[in-house]
């Protein structure tokens, strides 16, 4: 019906002969359309404002997505992209070319985006590409050639079940010392390393996943030149005591270190940009934080430490994430700058000790006042 704005995740769970589905103008999140196995042609109406990371994963026969004059999203040859092109969503999976070149102009291509594109045996990214979501080529199983920029931030699991990861693996070349490479990225340890380790210079990003699970590794000395930190690149890194992040690091991806369970602290320094969603989420035994004021978000769930006491956030950070702080039982003080002009449902859920200090009249105070915490004005 048109009056309809959200349809829930599971709403066509098992659809599986559905092969088109007429969306009302009016509905404004799509995360559910991975259940139409057999859908093989979607229009996505130009009210809508959020589409899902996964929300054609499972569509294996859509050939085409088709935009009208939405505000948020445009089509180019049935692939769907952001507004201004800067974002590659989703390349339908129903898409029977066998070589796809992504448009120059584009930064990110997104979570899942090629998933399941068992026909592409070749793609060209541009150099304008920074970023690989998490799982971008996932199932691609006859992908056996991409072109890479030297500088781009790989996703955990971006490549996983193609012929191009294979290939990759399988090069004596591409190891060294028990490191797998590609080109100045870090892909993958093979999991014997223990103690503290030191990545050699030269080294541009650390991969998705590139050590996680590493219960023997208790120190990670990163060095300087390192541009980006990967998604769950140190996730589960159980041992893991302290950590060098240089001033080269822009960005740390998701979950890059959550499950650190003994990292006792850790500095982030000027010049990271963005800390992603659980990040830090789980590392117990954290008890003070510092962001920098470079640092334009803080993600999701970045911060889930139950022994974090001591938060602070510097002049030019402006937003904080859903649940950023959320369970941090022991947290007593953070400290919330004027720029700070958005903070996420839950962010300070559980933190029945904490005390907001900020400046008075900022955002902060406001969203003390509205939720009841106690605030103390600083100049």
């Amino acid at each position: 019906p048109a009056r309809l704005e959200y349809i829930n995740s599971e709403a066509f769970s098992g659809c599986t002969s559905l092969t088109c589905v007429v969306l009302p103008y009016g509905i404004k999140t799509i995360d559910f359309m991975s259940a139409f196995s057999s859908l093989e042609s979607v229009t996505i109406p130009d009210s809508v404002t959020d589409i899902g990371d996964e929300t054609f994963s499972g569509c294996t026969s859509l050939s085409e997505i088709k935009t009208g004059d939405n505000s948020n999203y445009c089509t180019v040859n049935g692939v769907l992209f952001d507004k201004d092109q800067t974002q590659l969503i989703c390349y339908p999976a129903g898409n029977r070319s066998n070589t796809y070149s992504i448009l120059d102009g584009v930064t990110r291509i997104g979570s899942r985006a090629f998933k399941g594109c068992n026909s592409l045996t070749s793609v060209i990214i541009p150099d304008s590409v920074t970023s690989i979501g998490d799982w971008a080529f996932y199932n691609c199983s006859n992908l056996t050639s991409v072109t890479i920029p030297e500088t781009v931030s790989i996703g955990h699991a971006a490549f996983e079940n193609t012929l191009f990861k294979k290939a990759l693996y399988d090069d004596p070349a591409n190891w060294e010392d028990g490191i797998l490479y590609m080109g100045n990225v870090l892909i993958k340890a093979n999991g014997s390393l223990s103690g503290e380790y030191t990545i050699k210079s030269g080294v541009k990003g650390i991969a998705g996943g590139a050590f996680s699970d590493f219960d023997s590794l208790t120190g990670i000395v990163i060095p300087d030149g390192v541009l980006w930190i990967g998604s769950y690149a140190f996730d589960g890194c159980r041992s893991l005591m302290s950590v060098t992040i240089p001033s080269s690091v822009t960005s740390i991806g998701d979950s890059a270190f959550s499950g650190c369970e003994n990292l006792t602290s850790i500095t982030i320094p000027d010049g990271v940009t963005s800390i992603g969603k659980e990040a830090f989420a789980n590392c117990g035994n954290l008890t003070e934080i510092t962001i920098p004021g470079t640092v334009t978000g803080i993600g999701d769930g970045a911060f889930w430490c139950s022994s974090l006491i001591n938060v602070t956030i510097l002049e030019g950070v402006t937003s904080i994430g859903e649940g950023a702080f959320d369970s941090c039982r022991s947290l007593t003080s953070i400290m919330i700058p004027d720029s700070v002009t958005r903070i996420g449902g839950g962010s300070f859920w559980g933190c029945d000790d904490l005390t907001i200090h900020a400046p008075t009249g900022s955002y902060a105070e406001q969203y003390a006042d509205d939720n009841g915490i106690p605030f103390e004005a600083i100049e």
